[in-house]
């Protein structure tokens, strides 16, 4: 039973307190993505200790620098008390140990008083003697067992500074491709009918520029390499994933109206509406009946075409914009162009109730209605 017993003692000591990298010794840290369904390039299992989910995908740089520094200095901390407490179990073993055989020896030395005859008296010497060498095996596994133990595991230890200067490298990484990304998304995400954002394409889009960037994909590479060196896990590439999504609005880097095209036009389009207190949306650059925006502002809702071309629209915008007013059923159906109508389609505007403006219009549109 003693010698069972050292045995259960030395493995929770080696799995609690060996000061190295076991299972118990890893530490994962999770992070919540906003809005962002994507794989995790670097994932390690076997973790079995969790932090609180302090950190955070709004947080900065700065801000998860300090939650890493504290809780590398818990982690610490915790290895240091397992350590301790794993060294008093075994000297604890030890003198119980001692106890029991102290108890062993005195009955012995009763049973040999008793004995009544030479064969009782070798018997118990024998017995004896077996229950000893069990004794001095077991407790001598438990002493070299807790010389075994580090005087001290130390503190962990991470290179902050160049975490820091990783993420300032990839956050310079992302605003040198921020005017594509910018027409990326204008290109992918739109609002939905029910205003929730529909994302999914501008998501995977994010996914194939932090996997196919080169350098990015390196620097993650060295993030993980610092956690994994002192068994902290964090999703840098989820993390990466959001500062793109946060940094990059659909109205960044939008050209003139003039020099645009046709999907960066209807976003300049629908900038100067949202900006004179429309509330207004892109629909979807496929399947959409052909109108690009939906506005309304006090009860009055308007779908409008873009037409962003070198020549006068014709016809065949008057005729689309007045089915889509029908099966929108918006209050008025608008053509906006800088290049000018024909007379026809003036005409056919003028018979079917239609506006044909011009971007400047859009500042007073609410006037010309």
């Amino acid at each position: 039973t003693q010698s069972a017993a050292g045995g259960v003692c030395r493995r929770r000591a080696c799995t609690d307190a060996d000061g190295g990298r076991s299972n118990q010794g890893r530490t994962r840290i999770l992070a919540g993505v906003k809005c962002l369904r994507m794989p995790v390039l670097f994932h390690s299992s076997s973790v079995q200790i969790k932090l609180d989910l302090r950190i955070s995908m709004h947080m900065d740089k700065h801000e998860i620098i300090e939650i890493l520094a504290a809780d590398i200095a818990a982690i610490s901390e915790s290895k240091r008390l397992a350590l301790e407490k794993a060294k008093s179990a075994t000297r604890a073993q030890i003198a119980s140990l001692d106890n029991a055989w102290s108890e062993t020896e005195r009955k012995h030395q009763t049973y040999m008083k008793e004995a009544t005859s030479e064969s009782w008296s070798r018997s118990l010497v024998a017995i004896h003697k077996e229950r000893q060498a069990k004794y001095e095996d077991t407790r001598s596994n438990l002493l070299a067992h807790l010389s075994e133990f580090p005087v001290d595991i130390g503190l962990l230890s991470m290179d902050f500074e160049e975490i820091r200067r990783i993420l300032d490298t990839i956050d310079s990484e992302i605003s040198r491709y921020e005017p594509t990304l910018a027409v990326k998304r204008r290109q992918l995400e739109h609002v939905g009918d029910y205003g929730g954002g529909e994302s999914d394409k501008w998501h995977a889009e994010i996914l194939r520029f932090v996997e196919k960037n080169p350098s990015i994909f390196l620097w993650l590479e060295k993030l993980n390499t610092i956690c994994d060196d002192v068994a902290v896990i964090f999703d840098w590439n989820a993390y990466v994933a959001y500062r793109v999504d946060e940094r990059i609005s659909p109205a960044a880097h939008l050209p003139e109206p003039m020099k645009s095209d046709g999907i960066g036009f209807e976003h300049a389009c629908l900038a100067v509406l949202i900006q004179t207190g429309w509330e207004g949306r892109l629909t979807k650059s496929f399947g959409d009946q052909g109108v690009d925006i939906i506005a309304r502002k006090n009860n009055r809702s308007v779908a409008i075409q873009c037409k962003n071309y070198t020549s006068r629209i014709g016809n065949g915008a008057v005729q689309e914009v007045h089915a889509e007013k029908a099966f929108y059923e918006t209050d008025f159906a608008i053509v906006v162009s800088p290049s000018g109508f024909t007379e026809s389609a003036i005409q056919l505007a003028n018979k079917l109730n239609a506006l044909l403006v011009d971007p400047a219009s859009l500042d007073v549109l609410e006037n010309i209605l």
